[in-house]
């Protein structure tokens, strides 16, 4: 089973600050599932108070160190509701050099959002993926977009 390493860019300057975005209680709850669950390396590497573009920051973590791992890209303000997120991963690379959650097929210089460009709603046809999207700031009640 390969190795996974999180990395969140975050704007939060402190890890107090950092505790109060959305991925901080999943990283938790990932961290208490898996620390006593044998063969299992899972790593997380937070960037904070970052002012860099997200592509910088991750670029940055294509390296050769990282090469045999599972290099998992975050936005801080997620929730990672499955616990098996490494298993899934580790089966999902078996069959896929890249694994998403949400994309397009369709890129654009300039282009700053997967699903926009000039800062419109990109045509449904070019985009793939789910997300689920909280309903009013609200952490139990959401809903399921499938592109």
């Amino acid at each position: 089973m390969k190795s996974v390493l999180i990395v969140v860019p975050t704007r939060s300057k402190t890890i107090e600050e950092f505790q109060t975005r959305e991925i901080s209680k999943s990283l938790d709850a990932l961290y208490e599932h898996y620390k006593t669950v044998p063969d299992v390396s899972l790593d997380f590497n937070l960037v904070t108070n970052n002012t860099e573009g997200l592509s910088k920051v991750y670029n940055r973590f294509l390296t050769k160190d990282n090469e045999k791992k599972i290099v998992v890209f975050c936005h801080d303000d997620l929730n990672i509701h499955n616990l098996d997120v490494v298993d899934r991963l580790n089966d999902a690379i078996k069959q896929f050099d890249i694994v998403g959650l949400a994309g397009t097929s369709e890129f654009k210089r300039g282009d700053v959002a997967w699903h926009t460009h000039d800062g419109q709603w990109r045509d449904k046809s070019v985009l793939s993926g789910k997300v689920w999207h909280k309903l009013d700031g609200n952490h139990f009640e959401s809903v399921l977009t499938t592109f």
